[in-house]
């Protein structure tokens, strides 16, 4: 199968959508999801596919090209023993992490690693391979991110694993990344299709639900990879082929582990229902401008606010159709100890936590009553501890009356946000 180096345009294919007359309303949980048509490239599907977002341990799609790579030139073979120091060997136990047990002082068989890493997402059995390939985990790591420079497309990789919630990849990027190693090396669907693994005598399910005999499994299913933080929201990276026709679906953040799986289904029913399945569904439209009201009585008095941002209070709003969004717009947080800049060529405002910067906040006597949201805004919003911090961005930005807003829940980057009774306060100095 040869790897398509291009997308057709999505006016290309809506266009086929609207000559064919089909018309289909998608709905998922997911932040985002995307459908490729492996073989032809065409997107077949896209929800925030453009928007860069956490991708968890579907990072380590991504280091496994590099490592087949590494067996394409020579430079390490299946039958390569690769050593395990002390401080790996200790992280392997470490219970807060996907892993296979790995001993001090041992050597484990490439084989022995692809397997514990597709099938378990054995955290440090890939930095072991890496450490063995390039010395280091961030040298391994800028061959990842010299991988994706090269191909043109919207992703950045902090670390080898995916534990790092600076990692950051779009939907329709993580598409295509799979489509690159499983093109360039099927070899990797032998090990991301097996439901479970016998490492060294312990015995591993797969955390892929899709494959046959789990849960949700999936007519078709051939691998391929599971993503879970507290940033990214349940990830996941599937290859199913049906009647000689391949797609990678692919969801990120969904807000439940076993809703990456039915969101997945959704986006693949839709598109095994298209011919070709070259087609873009009918995007169900955003409500027209719901009613949002702030979330204190505009008294003028500090203890009517509801938010609290390094002390201070903010203007926040609660929109009457979906009470658990409490809204804040990005420019209010300039007096709240943030420094905030646009980036035009990125489209991208850029929140920077400044503890230097003085406190001044706001008159909440003068904050507005009510905001209109009308649906999402296009731009994106880029959260920094530092300004050398390469960020995480927001997983969903509002258009209110014209001003980005964001949840309040997203400056969980910054410090830590506490949420109770409808009020709630955030502490980053």
């Amino acid at each position: 199968m040869k790897f398509c180096r291009k997308l057709i345009p999505v006016v290309l294919v809506l266009g086929i959508l609207l000559n064919m007359g089909y018309g289909y309303a998608l709905s998922i949980s997911a932040r985002g999801g995307f459908v490729l048509n492996a073989d032809t490239c065409q997107e077949v599907y896209s929800y925030q596919g453009d928007t860069p977002m956490v991708p968890a341990s579907m990072t380590k799609v991504m280091s496994v090209y590099v490592i087949y790579d590494a067996m394409a030139k020579g430079q390490i073979s299946k039958d390569t023993m690769i050593p395990v120091g002390s401080s790996l060997a200790a992280f392997s136990r470490d219970p807060g992490y996907s892993n296979v047990i790995l001993s001090a002082g041992a050597s484990y068989s490439l084989d022995e690693m692809l397997g514990a890493i597709f099938v378990v997402s054995a955290n440090a059995a890939v930095m072991a391979v890496g450490d063995y390939l390039y010395g280091s985990e961030s040298a391994f790591v800028d061959r990842m991110n010299q991988f994706v420079a090269d191909w043109g497309i919207d992703a950045y990789f902090a670390d080898c694993t995916g534990i790092s919630s600076r990692n950051r990849v779009t939907p329709r990027a993580m598409a295509t990344i799979a489509n690159r190693l499983i093109s360039d090396y099927p070899d990797c669907l032998n090990y991301s299709g097996m439901t479970y693994l016998n490492f060294r005598g312990q015995t591993y399910y797969a955390t892929n639900k899709m494959l046959p005999g789990r849960a949700y499994a999936y007519d078709g299913t051939l691998g391929l990879k599971t993503g879970t933080t507290s940033a990214a929201g349940a990830c996941f990276t599937g290859v199913v082929e049906r009647n000689g026709v391949r797609l990678i679906s692919v969801i990120m953040g969904a807000p439940y582990a076993d809703g990456r799986y039915t969101d997945s289904i959704a986006m693949l029913d839709y598109a095994f229902s298209q011919p070709a399945a070259q087609a873009q569904p009918e995007i169900e439209p955003e409500p027209e401008k719901p009613e949002v009201l702030r979330n204190i009585t505009n008294t003028g008095t500090l203890a009517d606010a509801n938010v609290y941002i390094n002390d201070l209070p903010i203007a926040d709003f609660i929109c009457t159709d979906n009470p658990a969004l409490t809204l804040i717009r990005v420019e209010d947080l300039r007096e709240n100890g943030f420094e905030v800049t646009y980036e035009p060529d990125t489209n991208t405002l850029v929140v920077v936590n400044a503890p230097e910067k003085l406190l001044t906040g706001h008159d909440p006597s003068q904050f507005p009553a009510v905001l209109s949201v009308s649906g999402y805004k296009a731009v994106n919003v880029l959260l920094k501890q530092t300004q050398e911090d390469l960020g995480v961005y927001a997983a969903a930005v509002y258009d209110a009356d014209g001003q980005a807003a964001i949840d309040v829940s997203e400056l969980s980057y910054l410090g830590w946000v506490l949420q109770k009774d409808g009020k709630a306060t955030v502490v980053t100095r």
